[in-house]
């Protein structure tokens, strides 16, 4: 009988180190919703999340945020006006509430995210999946793909606030990273999900 408990914890346990296992069952797992649910404004600060709180808080759009920036929790949840400022060379990391995957597999165009906000200074006019390695005035936005960080495009004054995952040959992602360059300042109020349901 050891001997059959043995091999059963050494193969659990190989399984788990090689990511085998279905992730656990989340039902009763998710904490309850906070007082604060239901006022229109998502507060991750406050417990909110997408999971426990969808009434304020999107499954389309980041759900932590964090950076070099002052109150990066502004960019999470839905559009709502309140807006996160960076600066030159300030940094913003967006955890998105679910996985995106690239809708442009044929080649094409298919833009799996989108920036709402503006660019306030600089002068960079990027287009497509431009890859200007040290542009000033612009803001270079990047994905987390299975092989690390990759530059899908760049956000400037004229230029498009959708980007596609397939610019940096990232399949899927759920972190996405803005890096304000030189002489750039811009302000994020939330990132979209255009292909999210």
């Amino acid at each position: 009988m050891l001997r059959l408990v043995h091999r059963l914890v050494t193969t659990l346990l190989v399984l788990a180190l090689a990511g085998c296992l279905p992730e656990p069952d989340p039902i009763g797992q998710i904490p309850p919703p906070p007082a604060s649910c239901g006022n229109k404004t998502c507060e991750p600060a406050e417990g909110e999340s997408c999971v426990n709180c969808p009434q304020d808080c999107s499954c389309c759009s980041a759900a932590l945020a964090t950076g070099t920036v002052a109150n990066p929790e502004l960019a999470v949840g839905s559009p709502d006006g309140k807006k996160v400022t960076l600066g030159e060379y300030q940094s913003l990391e967006l955890a998105l509430a679910r996985s995106i995957d690239d809708q442009g597999a044929d080649g094409g165009f298919g833009a799996e995210l989108e920036l709402v906000g503006e660019i306030l200074s600089g002068e960079g006019k990027p287009t497509g999946c431009t890859q200007q390695a040290g542009s000033t005035g612009l803001v270079v936005v990047e994905a987390k793909g299975e092989d690390g960080w990759r530059q899908i495009g760049l956000w400037g004054k004229g230029g498009s606030s959708l980007f596609d995952l397939g610019c940096g040959l990232v399949r899927r992602a759920s972190t996405i990273r803005l890096l304000a360059q030189q002489g750039t300042a811009a302000q994020l109020d939330a990132v979209r999900l255009p292909t999210c349901k």
